[in-house]
């Protein structure tokens, strides 16, 4: 079946001499796993579109027999977001997010507003300094668990300090405070969500979270 949508690229690796495996996020169909044949060389028609994180139109053979790749046709970048490659510290906060959704979402479970949450975040890293990035990160969070049906509670929290809780609060609907978030506050935070997802989530696991071995050449 030839089909069309959106999708985010979270991750990819070599495959033979020219070709590419990548995991997409699409907004039609969920994660799902693409071979680009003939991706690698130097005249592919896909250019940047399978560059990590990514949103391209991708046009594909999807294949519904499971554990079988899909094969992709075509590939047009919408959103290069290069910015987000300007900084390790931008790389981290992008990673981490990409990490969550890789381990967190089965294959094929569409969700629509994920998929818009995902994009609108990785945009707004690329877009914005280190600082913002990271408390459009923790914003992202936030949303993510309230989508997934466990909001986490800012009224009060045993695991946070005060100052945490109203940094929290801050940047739930603003990045206003994000020049506030201190080394020392990421850290807290960043243990935090990685306590709360594992909590919640089987696939993932604060180790995983925590390492975020994604980026990868494509």
């Amino acid at each position: 079946m030839i089909v069309k949508t959106d999708a985010i690229v979270l991750r990819g690796r070599k495959q033979g001499d020219t070709s590419k495996l990548a995991t997409l996020y699409t907004r039609d169909f969920g994660k799902i796993d693409v071979i680009a044949k003939g991706a690698r060389e130097q005249k592919s028609k896909f250019g940047g579109a399978l560059e990590m994180f990514a949103l391209s139109t991708v046009v594909l053979y999807k294949n519904n027999k499971p554990d079988t790749l899909s094969l992709l046709s075509n590939a047009e970048t919408v959103e290069p977001n290069h910015g987000i490659l300007r900084s390790l510290e931008r790389i981290e906060t992008a990673t981490q997010i990409i990490e969550l959704i890789l381990r967190a979402m089965h294959d094929e479970e569409a969700n629509s507003e994920l998929f818009e949450l995902l994009a609108s975040t990785l945009h707004a890293i690329a877009k914005w300094d280190d600082q913002a990035a990271r408390a459009v990160q923790f914003r992202f969070y936030l949303q993510f668990a309230r989508q997934m049906g466990f909001e986490v509670d800012l009224s009060a929290s045993q695991k946070l300090s005060n100052r945490a809780l109203s940094l929290l609060r801050s940047i739930e609907n603003s990045t206003a405070e994000a020049s506030g978030i201190s080394e020392a506050d990421y850290k807290q935070l960043g243990y935090f969500f990685q306590s709360y997802f594992t909590d919640h989530l089987p696939g993932v696991s604060s180790r995983s979270m925590k390492s975020a071995k994604v980026f990868e050449q494509l």
